[in-house]
């Protein structure tokens, strides 16, 4: 990647873009559209990137989620899908928790991520 194509990252995790704007609010897509001037999205230079944290997804629910989530950002905001880059940042369960005690030790009931991918195949069988 370019160094320039870095000027156009767009950091939702930081709540702050590349160009020092304050993104608190934006996080969601469907606001996103009034965060930026049209200036700041078309730029030829400009290559958004989306970060998604999470638990480990399957490959499965990460091309789900590229697709969609790529298309909505691309329909509000103009900027071609080939354009838009996403990235996954998955974590282990031993490495992420809530209420002082990681998922390791206390798994999320419900949620449907890697890690209980091999028990819900032989649930399915």
């Amino acid at each position: 990647m370019l160094q320039s194509d870095l000027r156009g990252f767009w950091n939702f995790a930081g709540h702050r873009s590349s160009w020092g704007r304050d993104l608190t609010g934006c996080e969601n897509l469907s606001g996103l559209a009034g965060c930026f001037s049209k200036s700041e999205v078309k730029g030829e230079n400009k290559m958004p990137a989306i970060t998604i944290q999470s638990l480990e997804l399957t490959d499965e629910q990460k091309e789900i989620l590229a697709d969609k989530v790529v298309s909505l950002f691309s329909e509000i905001t103009k900027v071609p899908k080939d354009r838009i880059y996403i990235f996954f940042d998955g974590y282990p369960l031993d490495c992420a928790g809530t209420g002082g005690i990681v998922f390791s030790k206390r798994p999320p009931k419900g949620i449907i991520a890697k890690f209980n991918e091999e028990e819900r195949e032989q649930v399915e069988e």
